[in-house]
């Protein structure tokens, strides 16, 4: 499901409390209500964990075709 902050991710367990514990990468991130992880790209929103940079634009760069 698709919400305004994102989408919500795949990689994670769900935590009693509403907690939940990231599973993308090696630090485990375990996250409350409205806590962001270390990496500021994935939260979680009501016990789910949503991916705030999801079909956005990271980086960009002009590179012409014609070398």
């Amino acid at each position: 499901m698709t919400n305004v902050l994102g989408k919500e991710a795949e990689l994670y367990e769900t935590l009693p409390d509403d907690k939940v514990k990231c599973t993308a990468c090696a630090r485990y991130c375990e996250m409350g209500k409205g806590q962001i992880g270390l990496c500021g790209i994935r939260g979680n929103e009501n016990g789910k964990l949503q991916l705030y940079a999801y079909g956005k634009v990271i980086s960009g760069h002009v590179d012409p075709i014609e070398k």
